[in-house]
């Protein structure tokens, strides 16, 4: 097996401490300590996973060499044209050999996985109602952590950009509503429930035979609960339809599939493993 040699910026962070302890287990991985790494420790990695705000990943990426690839966990490159945008069951063939990749925002994950069986279909509207743990805000959330739930950004999330880039194209911005939502008493664990209207056929079987050989997306019976894929690389699909109105249920752990073991699939499809290495 090839060895790659990685690096993490960040890891103490919630998303970079998931990572971190990902790559240790990963058969094909040498991990650099990164608690003072210079900047010709990075460029002598073959992979620099950016687990940083924003604003220090953009900077900090400018110094990376060329020839050493990135994979930013922070929202700063998405919609960089150099960069790779890191869904694999989208983006799986640029994502081989790519030198700059973009994981997606968690919550754009779940919104994303649950419209890709449906993308060239025609709905009428599309509402995402979304609830996460309070790990989504970070290590320097200014809340207190209290048994209460609260909405946030419905008009302008950072991440609704992201999810309009995969809407069906009969749908214009109006058309789709994002409401985020943090629940302050739970730590981790991100459910987007999407609601379709319009006559869309059998979505269960869509979806089945879309994600049919998937190693990571499983269409279950019911609906998943929010603590259903904590812990897992996995997203955990339940639909429902009822007179022209569907309930797409969508069930991700934030850190995991939505930051960290996804990081580390894209590295999986980037340096040719096996892309479950590491997480199954």
């Amino acid at each position: 097996m090839v060895m790659v040699r990685a690096i993490v910026l960040g890891a103490s962070g919630y998303s970079g401490t998931e990572l971190v302890k990902l790559l240790r287990s990963h058969k094909g991985v040498d991990l650099v300590p990164s608690s003072y790494a210079s900047i010709r420790e990075i460029n002598g990695a073959d992979v620099v996973f950016m687990a940083l705000p924003g604003k220090v990943a953009e900077r900090m990426a400018k110094r990376v060499h060329p020839k050493s690839a990135i994979i930013d966990l922070s929202p700063a490159h998405r919609f960089a044209k150099d960069y790779v945008y890191g869904l694999p069951e989208a983006n799986a063939e640029a994502i081989k050999g790519a030198y700059r990749i973009a994981n997606p925002g968690c919550y754009a994950t779940a919104c994303i996985l649950g419209l890709l069986p449906v993308r060239y279909e025609m709905p009428n509207s599309i509402v995402f109602d979304c609830k996460s743990g309070y790990s989504g805000a970070g290590k320097n959330r200014d809340f207190p952590i209290e048994p209460s739930m609260f909405g946030y950004s419905f008009d302008d999330h950072y991440q609704k950009p992201e999810i309009m880039g995969f809407v069906p194209g009969n749908l214009k911005d109006r058309d789709v509503a994002f409401a985020p939502h943090t629940l302050q008493n739970v730590f981790n664990g991100l459910m987007a429930t999407m609601h379709l209207s319009g006559e869309l056929g059998d979505l269960e079987e869509m979806y089945k035979r879309f994600y049919d050989s998937n190693p990571f997306v499983e269409i279950i019976p019911g609906m998943p609960g929010l603590n259903a894929a904590n812990g897992t690389p996995r997203c955990l699909i339940g639909i429902r339809q009822v007179d022209g109105h569907a309930i797409v249920e969508v069930v991700i752990d934030n850190l995991m599939r939505g930051a960290a073991s996804q990081a580390v699939q894209n590295m999986n499809i980037r340096f040719g493993f096996d892309e479950t290495e590491g997480l199954i």
